[in-house]
């Protein structure tokens, strides 16, 4: 698989979503800077699945990624979700309007 479609995007967030989820109760209690306020993990959760349930699927990778942006800005929830969700949002505006992912892509807009 060269490419990721808005769909296979959006699954492939899900799964990853799933798994951060299902640590947050760790991550609560890594968590100590600035003070050890234990949730963390709960409010990226919070952001996350808000995510899954209010995005909406598109064929086209960047119609889907704006999608999940503004999914993730409207549900943001403490810092952690604050900071995801302004991650995302920037990852959807570098994508832009791509219809198709690649690799390539997708790593120039984490590193940007």
């Amino acid at each position: 698989m060269n490419t990721l479609s808005g769909q296979q995007l959006y699954f492939a967030f899900v799964e990853g979503s799933r798994q951060v989820i299902s640590q947050r109760e760790e991550l609560n209690r890594l968590n100590v800077f600035p003070v050890p306020d234990g949730d963390t993990g709960s409010n990226l959760a919070f952001t996350l699945q808000s995510i899954v349930e209010k995005a909406q699927i598109h064929q086209e990778a960047g119609v889907t990624l704006k999608s999940m942006a503004q999914a993730a800005l409207s549900g943001a929830r403490g810092n952690s979700g604050i900071l995801f969700a302004q991650f995302v949002n920037g990852l959807a505006e570098t994508i832009g309007e791509a219809k198709h992912l690649t690799i390539e892509r997708f790593s120039n807009g984490v590193s940007s």
